[in-house]
């Protein structure tokens, strides 16, 4: 039996205090070295630490009042977007809305971010509309990928519905073509190291 515990029972009940959350990453940071130390299965320590990272986002959205603007949502992407986030790994998160942000909705936005940078979690960011994510993913295989490995956090769920009946329609990357597009990019990837192992 591992000894490991909810992101409930290690954040506080209002973790608000920048002083104070940096406390609690370095102790659940702590705790999971010392998991892995007593064989805790890898797998089970990067989905904790992805729910850990979960609630902190979602309390901080709410802090911040962002669950107010009913045209945002919070997603998860990439490795994260999986329910995997190791220890070294980038938060990677988009924050999606169906329209362009006005100003104090930008502004309420990039606090947010500077609070989590503040922490020093390492934040992957992006902050765009539903046309601005299909218009980028089509040109940009990676941004494709994050998309495809994307689960809402918290927010709106319809602007997330909507992003991911657009990623899996036929219009989006088809799957052939996605497929040939990403060996593609491995090879390119291998050949800069030379092949090696």
């Amino acid at each position: 039996m591992t000894d490991t515990f909810s992101a409930e029972e290690q954040l506080s009940p209002e973790p608000f205090s920048q002083d104070a959350l940096r406390s609690e990453l370095e102790q659940f940071a702590a705790q999971q070295i010392q998991q892995f130390a007593n064989r805790t299965p890898v797998t089970e320590l990067v989905e904790a630490r992805a729910g850990f990272i979960d609630t902190l986002l979602q309390r901080l959205w709410q802090h911040f009042g962002l669950d107010k603007h009913n045209e945002l949502a919070l997603i998860a992407v990439g490795g994260y977007g999986r329910g995997e986030l190791h220890p070294l790994s980038d938060v990677d998160i988009l924050l999606l809305s169906d329209q362009p942000l006005d100003e104090p909705t930008g502004k309420t936005v990039s606090e947010f971010l500077t609070f989590l940078w503040d922490l020093r979690l390492e934040v992957g960011h992006s902050v765009r509309t539903l046309d601005d994510c299909i218009e980028i993913g089509l040109e940009d295989l990676t941004v494709a990928t994050n998309l495809q490995e994307s689960r809402l956090l918290c927010g709106n769920p319809d602007t997330f519905q909507c992003l991911e009946e657009q990623i899996n329609s036929g219009k989006f990357w088809p799957s052939e073509e996605f497929y040939r597009a990403k060996l593609e990019e491995q090879k390119v990837r291998h050949a800069r190291y030379h092949d090696t192992t």
